[in-house]
Order: structure tokens, then C-alpha cells, then sequence
């Protein structure tokens, strides 16, 4: 199994390319805890392109913050799960942010980019949001969840 380099994730509102949002994407292990990686916002079509580079710095920060807790990459079982950040994540994702700004690098407009999300979900009628990957990995499996917004 070959963790990704790269994957392309598309967030669907009710079939439409929704911009503005943020994805959870969960790394599952063999031992110990999974790894949660955000990503987003969304661009225009919908899209979020997530790097090794991107994995690597959340994993990274996880282990390293909560060391007792995670073990690292090579543990990776090959099965993502990936969804968009409905409300309630993205609450949960604005209460982390508070929790952990000060020991985190969180980039400075990441506070308001998660307002803006919610922002937009607010302005939907009820619809299930949609997910759509791809990359480039090796025996990887991925598992995507619709949510309500």
C-alpha cells in the first residue's frame, strides 16, 4: 500500500460544486488513534487539492501534540474516509481552533474561512453534501460519507 501524493476532493451540494468548504479527511490506522486531516476551503468548482506535504503536517502536528495517543504514517491501514464539514463539524472545528491556537500554526484566516463555510451552509436549503476523491495512491481505499449540511 502507497499512501497518496496528492488527492482531489470535490464538494456537491445537491449535485452542484459548492465553493467555501472544508473537508475532513481521516487516515485510518492499525493501532492506536486515526489521523484527522482538514482541508479547504473550496475553490469555485468545488475542489480542494490536498498534498502529501498537507497529510504530512497534520499527522505530524497530531503525534507530535498528542504524543501518547497516535503513532505515525507507516501504521496506515489504506482506507481514507473523507466527507465535507456539515455545521456541526465545522463548530467542532471552530472550538478546536480555540483550544489548540496558541501550541498550532493554524493559518490566520482559518478562523474566518470556517465562519464563512458555516455562513454558506446557512444560506442552503436542506440538501446532503457530497464528496468526490481522487488521487493517486496504491491499495488505497477510500470511503466517502454524504452529510447533511
Amino acid at each position: 500500500m502507497t499512501l497518496p501524493t496528492w488527492l482531489k476532493v470535490v464538494c456537491r451540494a445537491g449535485g452542484t460544486p459548492l465553493q467555501g468548504m472544508f473537508f475532513s479527511i481521516s487516515l485510518k490506522m492499525r493501532r492506536k488513534n486515526h489521523f484527522a486531516v482538514p482541508a479547504g476551503p473550496s475553490d469555485g468548482f468545488g475542489v480542494v487539492m490536498v498534498t502529501h506535504a498537507d497529510i504530512e503536517h497534520w499527522v505530524n502536528w497530531q503525534r507530535n501534540t498528542f504524543i501518547m495517543d497516535y503513532t505515525g504514517l507507516p501504521d496506515a491501514t489504506g482506507d481514507i474516509e473523507v466527507f465535507v464539514m456539515n455545521r456541526e463539524a465545522l463548530a467542532g472545528a471552530l472550538k478546536a481552533y480555540d483550544l489548540y491556537r496558541s501550541i498550532s500554526d493554524f493559518p490566520p484566516e482559518y478562523p474566518d474561512q470556517l465562519e464563512e463555510a458555516k455562513r454558506i451552509l446557512d444560506g442552503l436549503a436542506p440538501v446532503d453534501l457530497t464528496v468526490e476523491v481522487e488521487h493517486d495512491g496504491e491499495g488505497v481505499v477510500v470511503h466517502t460519507l454524504a452529510v447533511p449540511a
